[in-house]
């Protein structure tokens, strides 16, 4: 069992209702509302943002994610897959929500995973997704919060202040997983393929709604 398959019955509750309005305020701006793919859709709570399109897929790497998101959103493709692995469709909007690409600790992986999924928008399509600032990972790090009467979360420092480790205890098995932030000179490097990019700003993450 990993973290998330742990953290499924939790994941609502942290979820941000600001966060999800302001993306379905930009995915709304889209002019037509045919294909849609939602990466690492975790339990659906974002997914809704693209309910009311024709074809709708969502796909996460964890089994227990996928089925709820499956028994959230009936009309949709949901299935397990591997962010850094291509699909072989195009779409009009790919959404990656909630520091989706954070979880991608390898530089030269997360510059090509962003290449490889704009390859994947079609002609006046968009790539949205959101990444977390370094001063707010720097800024949580040691933070610990109890989500119930036994499990305990802990953001733990791994000795690179952008890299951080989520860790999950109920006081007999711990459970992690890492996330990094990226400078913004290294976000601006890996999307040099694109030369129409949006974002919008939060205290603790960006947005960025990259166009075809």
């Amino acid at each position: 069992m990993n973290t998330y398959t742990w953290l499924v019955k939790h994941m609502d509750a942290q979820q941000d209702e600001t966060l999800r309005q302001t993306y379905q305020q930009i995915v709304n701006t889209h002019p037509t509302k045919q294909k849609a793919l939602d990466i690492g859709c975790g339990t659906g709570y974002m997914t809704h943002v693209l309910k009311d399109f024709d074809s709708l897929k969502a796909f996460d790497m964890n089994q227990a994610m996928v089925d709820l998101t499956k028994q959230r959103f009936e009309q949709a493709d949901v299935f397990v897959h591997d962010m850094k692995t291509p699909l072989n469709e195009t779409f009009d909007v790919i959404m990656a929500s909630t520091d989706v690409f954070n979880h991608i600790t390898s530089y030269h992986a997360f510059k090509q995973t962003l290449s490889m999924w704009f390859d994947h928008v079609k002609a006046g399509g968009m790539l949205v997704f959101d990444l977390l600032n370094p001063a707010y990972v720097q800024a949580i790090t040691g933070h610990q919060e109890r989500l119930d009467q036994t499990m305990m979360w802990t953001v733990e420092p791994t000795g690179n202040p952008l890299v951080i480790n989520h860790v999950l205890d109920d006081g007999n098995t711990k459970h992690a997983h890492r996330e990094r932030a990226y400078h913004n000179d290294e976000i601006k490097e890996a999307l040099s393929f694109a030369h129409h990019i949006e974002m919008v700003e939060y205290p603790e993450r960006t947005i960025y709604i990259v166009k075809k």
